[in-house]
Formats: C-alpha cells, structure tokens, sequence
C-alpha cells in the first residue's frame, strides 16, 4: 500500500490488493493510524451514479460492490464515510452486465471525466472540509 501523509488533516492511501481483498489493507492502515472511523473517507467507483457525479454519504454505499463489502467485512462495521464517484457511462442500446463493465478499462474522455471530479472532490469538498475541523 502506499500512503501520502498530509499531517495534520489527513493520509491518502490506496491498497495494492486486489479490490475484492482491500479490506485487509483498510484494516492495517486503520489500525497503523489509530484512525477513529468517523475520520475514515473511502472512495470508490460506484456504478449507481452517472460518470462526472459524486455523492459523499455516511454509512452508504451501492447496492453490490465486492471491495466496499471486504472493507466493512474487515472493519466489522459500516459506520464511516465513503466517497462514492460515479462511473455509469454505458451505451443504453447495448448495456453491458455491470460485474463486466466494472472490469473494462476506462476511454480517454472517462479517465479526463474522473480525474476532474477527484481535484474537485479534493479542492472543493475534502480540504475544505478538514480545515475547518
């Protein structure tokens, strides 16, 4: 896993297991950190909303996602906060099964789509929220 430490206001991490396994490394890092879990944001792909929206909620997430369910398997609770940026770009006349369409790569225009809602997210939302804590 590697972690950007942003100290005081927060750590940036991303597991390097496999989605469905991430729930080991949150756990390692929750405990590593000493992290209260209502200071725990997790962001993750969410196929229940369109490409370029995200939704911030507390203890929800989508209906079936194999790496949020690894996460709260492991943490044995879902009371912490998740970051939820969506990913539904598919083709209405020829909608692909979602299990296989989490699994395709992203088009140039979807990577340059998400990579503006993260700096969102992280300008607008996530900063600004922790500095004011």
């Amino acid at each position: 896993m590697w972690v950007f430490d942003f100290s005081p206001f927060a750590a940036v991490a991303k597991p390097m297991k496999h989605m469905n396994d991430s729930g080991v490394a949150v756990k390692k890092l929750v405990d590593a950190y000493h992290i209260d879990l209502k200071n725990l944001y997790l962001i993750h792909d969410d196929l229940d909303i369109p490409l370029g929206q995200y939704k911030i909620q507390f203890a929800k997430g989508p209906k079936v996602h194999n790496g949020v369910k690894s996460i709260e398997s492991e943490l044995d609770t879902n009371k912490f906060w998740r970051i939820r940026i969506g990913i539904e770009d598919r083709d209405a006349s020829s909608r692909t099964k979602g299990e296989d369409y989490v699994l395709e790569d992203f088009t140039e225009e979807q990577k340059r789509i998400i990579k503006w809602v993260i700096q969102k997210l992280i300008h607008e939302e996530l900063f600004e929220d922790l500095r004011y804590r």
